[in-house]
């Protein structure tokens, strides 16, 4: 699928990229403080769920998957 070098070295900055949103979340679980009360389970659920739904398609390097993969990171980035 990823015929052109360009295409391919796109893929991999994506890969790269997915799995530092993915670090960054469970980081932001974790530090600089827990929050009290609430199980640490259902936050990293909650923030990672959505995202690991993706894993096939980036590692496949579907651009449908990439699309739906951008509307979603766009809720992560609106508060």
């Amino acid at each position: 699928m990823l015929h052109n070098p360009k295409a391919r070295i796109t893929a991999r900055l994506t890969i790269l990229l997915y799995l530092a949103t993915l670090a960054a979340l469970l980081i932001s679980t974790f530090y600089p403080a827990q929050v009290e009360g609430v199980s640490v389970t259902l936050m990293l659920s909650v923030k990672l769920v959505p995202l690991l739904a993706f894993a096939v398609p980036v590692f496949r390097g579907h651009n449908r998957g990439y699309i739906w993969l951008s509307f979603v990171v766009i809720f992560y980035f609106t508060q």
